[in-house]
């Protein structure tokens, strides 16, 4: 058996460098770092600079003295390779317990957390200070108070919040309420002549509050109700039904009624009601539950609220409601009956999945799937079978995902899943390969290769994901080769996927993986996520020496060749960003966003489909379908992109669902600056829900670029789909 781990993780910070780096490894192999002084560990870095190996960087750690963490910081500055930066700065934290460097290195870590030009390394030195025990939290505070970059001091902030205490509380205090004094009285006015204070960001406030929250006293959270939204709110709800406070009973039966409230704060106010009321509460729960009206988040929320406290008469009682009604009442006893034991029970789930509507279906599926309802099976092959007669493509894996839950193991079974990925319907298809992943099929590797040159994308990378997933070896070739035939995002998915599995640094050159093979591949065996997860962070640092041509929107790296911009152009984007400090301001955001999204266009390679599509009111693609980057298509998008004006509402839910609509897009970007304010769905919580919806079998990424202040639906659009969310001020 061969698995080259230590070799590997050698390789992966060196594989973009000179060709020489082989023989400096060998000749690092031939040294006992153990056995150097510190002078010699110290001549032998700045020798080596980022040749040097990581027992290096590791000996001069342990040997706790002050010339060694200097030579790191002045190696740093000459060092052309940032993965030998990183490992500088994962050096430098232990060195601030002397007391002869801590303010040398910390000045060297804030300053690479302000400065440095690499996005990485400036977050990897917020976190290096957040390690250092001494002095290193001080040096959080001052970037979250300086007019560093957004998501700098919004990291910063974050990680001082993880280990707050009482003796944050003053400071937390002025940033969750900064027109205040300590005694509570407002502040003056400050001259023009003072000392210009640093944009306000709302993520701090609601960090502050966060780190605040156990100290504040129950009346203050009180007061917070009525002040606080979003995450704030729903966290004072939170914390006050831990202390069971009465005195926010009255809020919170306010908000629990209010049908414009955000779902989450309501579900919120109706834990602290329910800690309050107890079993008299739950009727209020079945109630606001089954309303039509209700979000689909508060209804989930409050028909699990139901199952989990109500007692075994109370849910029989319910569980006749499961067929009746319209389907948001259907879904809410559905939900909220889904433990009840009972064959009647089950048999309504079985009625649920021939219903008419769509949601209530795929309800019922997954609840005959946790019941383990083998009976429910021949319906839902039923489902399956009928795959050119389907309202939802995504339906159809929902249903063959339940089968495989209820017939875990069987063989029979799993003969069946191996036809389906040859299914001309793309979503079985694509959920079959899953299926034979989850399941580590070897028989049906295969079909695992056969579906790895499918002409559908889609199909394409959930072939790629299974391979990762089976961690087989005989997987490795069939993406060796499959490599020199993709392009934009499938090929970064195959590079990631041959990375995953063995460890080796080669990236997209093909003609590396290939030669390494030969070499290799008798007897290799996959990495394991442990060995994986030790090398993705020098990977993610060796790939900065790579990143030429990959296009940047906002500094978020997109490599997709198939790529939809969603784009925010209502009233709203005519407001003016912010600048540095208080009261300055910049250019207008349709015209930043238009500037960047042109300088993107530029960038773009040659070949490359993409659209546009504005939205306000409604969504109005620039073309009905994807365009080919070629030079007259090109200009044609970009005087479309100039000629973009500033009017109307938001509409997220149309722009969404009209890029999902097109097939071929693998990467969606959405740019926006608020949340939505017109359209079919305007509840974020359920356009959240649609977009999983209809990427359950899709495996499109998301990014989104937030505008003046952070959304939680675009952020969560990002989290949900594997994308990055950056915000602009």
């Amino acid at each position: 058996m061969r698995r080259p781990f230590a070799a590997l993780v050698l390789l992966a910070l060196l594989a973009a460098l000179v060709p020489a780096f082989v023989g400096s490894a060998v000749s690092q192999e031939a040294k006992d770092v153990k056995d150097m002084t510190t002078e010699e560990l110290v001549a032998e870095l700045k020798t080596q600079k980022e040749l040097a190996d990581r027992a290096l960087f590791t000996q001069l750690v342990k040997s706790r003295e002050p010339a060694a963490a200097l030579a790191l910081i002045e190696v740093y500055d000459v060092m052309g390779s940032p993965a030998g930066r990183l490992r500088v700065i994962e050096s430098l934290p232990p060195f601030t317990d002397i007391a002869d460097v801590n303010a040398k290195v910390l000045d060297k870590l804030t300053d690479i957390a302000t400065k440095d030009k690499r996005r990485l390394l400036r977050i990897e030195a917020v976190a290096a200070l957040a390690k250092s025990e001494q002095g290193g939290r001080k040096r959080l505070e001052a970037i979250v108070d300086s007019p560093a970059e957004d998501q700098i001091r919004i990291e910063a902030m974050r990680l001082h919040v993880e280990k707050a205490s009482a003796a944050d509380t003053t400071w937390y205090r002025k940033l969750w309420k900064p027109d205040e004094e300590e005694d509570g009285k407002k502040k003056k006015a400050k001259k023009d002549e003072e000392k210009k204070e640093p944009r306000r960001l709302i993520d701090l406030r609601r960090l502050a509050f966060q780190g605040l929250i156990k100290h504040l006293s129950t009346d203050e959270l009180v007061e917070a109700l009525s002040e606080e939204g979003g995450p704030n709110l729903r966290l004072a709800f939170e914390e006050l039904t831990t202390r069971k406070a009465q005195e926010a009973e009255d809020r919170a039966d306010q908000i629990f009624s209010m049908l414009e409230a955000d779902p989450l704060a309501r579900l919120a106010a109706a834990e602290l009601l329910l800690a309050l009321r107890e079993d008299d509460f739950l009727r209020d729960v079945e109630k606001v539950g089954s309303n039509r009206q209700s979000s689909p988040a508060l209804r989930r929320g409050l028909a699990e609220m139901l199952r989990d406290n109500a007692d075994e008469k109370t849910l029989a009682k319910a569980a006749k409601n499961i067929t009746k009604g319209k389907a948001e009442e259907k879904i809410f006893y559905a939900l909220a009956c889904a433990r009840v034991e009972d064959d009647k029970v089950s048999k309504s789930y079985r009625k649920l999945l021939g219903d008419k509507e769509l949601e209530v279906r795929t309800t019922a599926m997954r609840i005959c799937a946790e019941r383990g309802d083998d009976e429910a099976v021949e319906d839902l092959l039923e489902i399956v079978e009928d795959a050119e007669d389907a309202d939802d493509p995504n339906e159809l894996g929902i249903a063959l995902s339940a089968i495989s839950t209820i017939r875990d193991g069987n063989v029979e079974w799993g003969k069946q899943v191996r036809q389906y990925t040859t299914s001309p319907a793309g979503p079985l298809r694509i959920a079959a390969l899953h299926e034979i992943a989850k399941r580590k099929d070897a028989e049906a590797l295969p079909m695992i290769e056969k579906a790895l040159g499918h002409e559908d994308w889609a199909t394409r990378l959930a072939a790629i994901e299974a391979c990762v997933e089976m961690r087989n070896e005989a997987t490795i070739p069939m993406l060796i080769e499959r490599l020199p035939k993709e392009e934009g995002r499938i090929e970064t998915a195959v590079a990631e996927a041959l990375f995953a599995l063995t460890g080796a640094p080669y990236q997209k050159r093909a003609k590396a993986w290939e030669s390494w093979w030969r070499e290799e591949g008798a007897g290799f065996k996959c990495i394991t996520p442990a060995e994986l997860r030790s090398l993705e962070r020098e990977r993610a640092a060796q790939r900065l020496e790579l990143t030429t041509s990959t296009s940047e929107f906002f500094g978020i790296e997109i490599e997709s060749h198939r790529i939809a911009f969603v784009v925010d152009v209502s009233g709203s984007m005519e407001e003016k960003v912010k600048g540095q400090y208080v009261g300055e301001e910049g250019e207008m955001r349709i015209e930043v966003a238009k500037t960047e999204l042109i300088n993107f266009l530029d960038a773009m390679d040659a070949g490359a489909l993409f659209n546009i599509i504005p939205f306000s009111d409604r969504a109005r693609p620039i073309r009905e379908e994807m365009v080919v980057n070629e030079p007259e298509a090109l200009e044609e998008m970009k005087e479309e992109v100039r000629d973009l004006v500033a009017s109307g509402g938001t509409n997220i839910y149309d722009g969404l669902r009209t890029a999902f609509a097109d097939p071929e897009i693998d990467t969606i970007v959405v740019l926006s600056d608020g949340e939505p304010t017109e359209g079919e769905v305007l509840e974020i919580n359920a356009i959240r829900q649609l977009a999983k919806r209809w990427n359950e079998h899709r495996g499109v990424v998301i990014h989104t670029v937030q505008i003046g202040a952070t959304f939680e639906l675009l952020r969560w659009l990002a989290e949900d789909s594997g994308g990055e969310t950056v915000l602009i001020p």
